[in-house]
């Protein structure tokens, strides 16, 4: 009821980021993405958040490759913290069949990981009474990073990385 009352009180140009988020949250999702998209061409500064918010909706309907590509979107327009959203994107991929995608974030991520760069992916929620977006890292299951990553190199024929990733999981397991 607070997100429909925040809807009625904007007009539909004002606070577009809001009005994403609370559409989102109300899981009116097209009509968030419309209102994502007018927040673009006004030249809005934080379209990697309402992209983020997006990508929670659209998991939150089940619907994976619509989130996956508003993770990589977020990722793309220099979201803050990209790199969290990186598990996420592999996920989203690995659910929906794009083993290219989860190869190509799930190498990134992997190697961010080798290099001591990167321990955790974003937990994200939303404050009820505000509406605001938190993200906070938290300690990422990387045995299942390393499995998705590996099977979709083997679907993808790269059998040499697949071996890679499948091992780092065992040592992982220990």
């Amino acid at each position: 009821e607070m997100y429909t009352q925040l809807i009625e009180r904007t007009g539909e140009n004002e606070y577009l980021l809001n009005r994403t988020y609370c559409l989102t949250n109300l899981g009116r999702l097209q009509e968030a993405e419309a209102d994502r998209d007018r927040y673009a061409q006004a030249g809005g500064k934080e379209l990697g958040s309402a992209d983020v918010m997006l990508g929670i909706g659209w998991v939150r309907a089940k619907e994976y490759a619509a989130a996956d590509d508003c993770f990589v979107r977020a990722i793309d327009e220099n979201y803050a913290d990209p790199e969290s959203l990186y598990y996420y994107v592999v996920l989203c991929a690995y659910v929906t069949g794009n083993f290219e995608r989860v190869c190509t974030y799930g190498d990134q991520l992997i190697d961010r990981i080798r290099q001591g760069s990167e321990s955790g992916t974003a937990d994200i929620t939303v404050e009820r009474t505000t509406g605001r977006l938190n993200i906070a890292l938290v300690k990422m299951d990387s045995a299942s990073l390393y499995l998705m990553t590996g099977a979709s190199h083997i679907r993808t024929g790269n059998y040499e990385r697949a071996t890679d990733c499948l091992t780092s999981c065992l040592a992982e397991d220990r």
